[in-house]
């Protein structure tokens, strides 16, 4: 798996708990609405909007956070990779080398 295909897997995920989490937060918000036209449950009803508009922004700026640690880890991983490929560079150019200078010494040999 590589490493575009793990994170986009990892942001779908999250995208869709985040997505439930605000659609439940929706039908609570009507059922608190409807909840509200019954008489002398205001306070009650306040008090749970407030905590719902607190649970809201808590997850959104969660699921912000959590796409700042994604981000940061798959550019480590990028720096990682890129890494890796500069040394394997280098060794298949040190092997070029090796294998003229073979070749090199079996021409001037049978020469």
């Amino acid at each position: 798996m590589t490493p575009d295909k793990g994170l986009n897997q990892f942001e779908s995920v999250v995208a869709e708990v985040v997505q439930k989490v605000n659609r439940s937060i929706e039908g609570n918000g009507q059922i608190i609405h409807e909840v509200s036209k019954i008489p002398g449950i205001e306070k009650n009803v306040s008090t749970i909007a407030t905590g719902l508009v607190e649970l809201t922004i808590n997850v959104n700026q969660r699921f912000d956070e959590q796409q700042q640690q994604i981000d940061h880890r798959f550019e480590k991983q990028q720096q990682q990779i890129d890494s890796l490929r500069k040394e394997m560079q280098k060794g298949f150019q040190k092997i070029d080398q090796r294998f003229d200078q073979i070749v090199t010494l079996i021409q001037t040999r049978l020469t």
